[in-house]
C-alpha cells in the first residue's frame, strides 16, 4: 500500500498545477513581464491580466495573504532579476489586516502546494505538509486523469456566474471580531516589499478589492481605522507607494461576484478595466513613462 501511495505522490509531481505553472511562467518570462500581480485569492480571481495589456502576469494564489512570508520571499527572489518590471501590485483586504489564518485541511492545502511548488524557502518540518493525498484540497485523481489547469495562460483563475454556490451571498464572509488586533508583521512584511521595490525602481500599488454588500455590512469602523493607520504608516516610510480602496465601490453588482469576498470572471474583467483606467493608464511617474 505504501508503495502505491508513494507512486501516486511521485506521479502528481509530474502533473501540471497552478502553483508550478505560475512559477515556471515567471522564470521563463523574467525579461518580458512589466506588471506583476502578487498576493492572495482576491487577485487570483479578481484580476484579468489580458485586459491590462501586454506583459502583465497574475501570479496571485489562494492562501497567500498580502504581506505574508510567501509574498516577501517571492518579491525578494524575483523582482531584482526582472529588468523590465515597472509595476508590482499587491492586495490588502480585511483578512490580511488581521491576518486571520486558515485552519484544518484548507490551510494545510495552501502550505502543501506552496512549499512543494513555489521554490521558496521552507521552514523546518515543512515536509509534513508535502503529501498531496493527505493535505491538498486539489482533486489529485482528477489531476492524474485530466490534468487541466484552473488558471489561464496569464494566471487568472476564471469562475463564471453559473459556477457559484446557491448561497454565494453568504459564502466566504469574514470572521469579524470587535477585539481583533492588527498583526504588525503584516505591515512589517509590506514594508520589506516596498523597500525592494524602491531599490529596484519599481512602483508598488496596493489595492483593496471590491466585496459584496453582505461582506461590506460586516466591516466595522475599527477595521476602517486600522486599515487607514496601516496605509498611513506605510506611506510615511515609502511616500511613492500608491493605495486605492475599492471595498465599497458601487459599480459592482450581483453578476460580478463569485461569492461575498471574490469577483467572478465578469467582475474581474470590469475591475481590471477600472484599475487600468484609474491607476495604470499612460502617465509620467517616478522618472519613467507608463503605457500599459
Amino acid at each position: 500500500m505504501f508503495s502505491i501511495l508513494l507512486g501516486i505522490e511521485l506521479l502528481l509531481l509530474t502533473k501540471p498545477n497552478d502553483y508550478s505553472y505560475k512559477r515556471k511562467y515567471i522564470e521563463s518570462h523574467l525579461d518580458g513581464i512589466k506588471m506583476l500581480f502578487i498576493g492572495h485569492s482576491c487577485f487570483e480571481l479578481g484580476v484579468d491580466p489580458s485586459v491590462l495589456g501586454d506583459s502583465v502576469f497574475n501570479s496571485a494564489l489562494s492562501g497567500r495573504g498580502a504581506g505574508n512570508t510567501w509574498d516577501v520571499q517571492f518579491t525578494e527572489k524575483y523582482v531584482p532579476i526582472m529588468p523590465n518590471l515597472k509595476d508590482l501590485v499587491l492586495p490588502l483586504n480585511y483578512h490580511t489586516v488581521y491576518e486571520i489564518k486558515s485552519k484544518g485541511i484548507k490551510g494545510d492545502s495552501f502550505k502543501c502546494m506552496s512549499y512543494k511548488y513555489l521554490g521558496l524557502k521552507t521552514p523546518p518540518l515543512s515536509f509534513i505538509y508535502w503529501s498531496e493525498i493527505l493535505n491538498s484540497k486539489l482533486d489529485f485523481w482528477g489531476r492524474i486523469a485530466n490534468p487541466i489547469l484552473q488558471c489561464d495562460s496569464l494566471g487568472q483563475i476564471k469562475y463564471e456566474k453559473e459556477d457559484r454556490f446557491d448561497n454565494w451571498r453568504t459564502h466566504h464572509l469574514p470572521k469579524i471580531s470587535t477585539d481583533s488586533i492588527v498583526n504588525t508583521r503584516v505591515l512589517d512584511d509590506i514594508l520589506k516589499i516596498a523597500q525592494i521595490c524602491e531599490e529596484n525602481n519599481i512602483r508598488l500599488t496596493i489595492i483593496t478589492t471590491p466585496v459584496y454588500i453582505t461582506y461590506q455590512n460586516l466591516l466595522t469602523e475599527k477595521w476602517k481605522n486600522d486599515m487607514a493607520t496601516q496605509i498611513e504608516n506605510l506611506q510615511k516610510a515609502y511616500p511613492k507607494v500608491r493605495y486605492k480602496n475599492y471595498t465599497f465601490d458601487k459599480r459592482f453588482i450581483d453578476d460580478d461576484f463569485k461569492d461575498a469576498g471574490h469577483l467572478n470572471e465578469i467582475g474581474a474583467k470590469k475591475f481590471s478595466e477600472i484599475i487600468k483606467e484609474e491607476l495604470f493608464c499612460r502617465e509620467k511617474t517616478s522618472g519613467y513613462e507608463k503605457d500599459i
